[in-house]
């Protein structure tokens, strides 16, 4: 009873899969090949980056040496999170000069279930510090897409 290690590997060919190229760039794995030791086990973390409202899915074909290859489904809804403004255009009009007041009410509805923060990108530094670095980091102009931590609200 001899006991060896599993070489895994992640499957490229997209018709084996069963979707459509566009249907699994929506999903990701954080690793396409590996070795699990005997009587081991690894985590494996999947993304899903949705480009609509809609629901996605996807199967990841992972082959394995000496087995048979293994089918993972995965599957993501897109949902949109929108504010409505009301009203939807504020207009003020003419104020007469040194006039210290022109206020007009704007309303901010949620008609989502999630919380939502709004915030101006002229007034917030961390955004602005964010966008410079971006900017100014030559390895973020080759790629299409960066994870980073979710900011908290403030």
């Amino acid at each position: 009873n001899k006991e060896v290690n599993c070489d895994w590997n992640l499957s490229t060919r997209a018709e084996l899969a069963g979707s459509s190229d566009k249907e699994s760039s929506k999903f990701s794995m954080s690793q396409s090949s590996g070795q699990i030791l005997p009587g081991r086990k690894t985590l494996m973390e999947f993304t899903f980056t949705p480009s609509g409202e809609k629901v996605y899915q996807h199967r990841f074909l992972i082959n394995i040496d000496n087995g048979t290859p293994m089918t993972i489904q995965v599957k993501g809804q897109g949902i949109s999170i929108g504010l409505e403004f009301i009203p939807d255009k504020l207009n003020i009009g003419p104020v007469l000069p040194y006039n210290n007041k022109a206020i007009m009410r704007l309303d901010i509805k949620n008609p989502s279930e999630y919380d939502t923060e709004l915030y101006s990108t002229n007034f917030d530094s961390d955004y602005l510090r964010d966008e410079e670095m971006i900017r100014n980091y030559d390895e973020f102009q080759n790629v299409d897409m960066v994870f980073v931590p979710v900011r908290q609200p403030g």
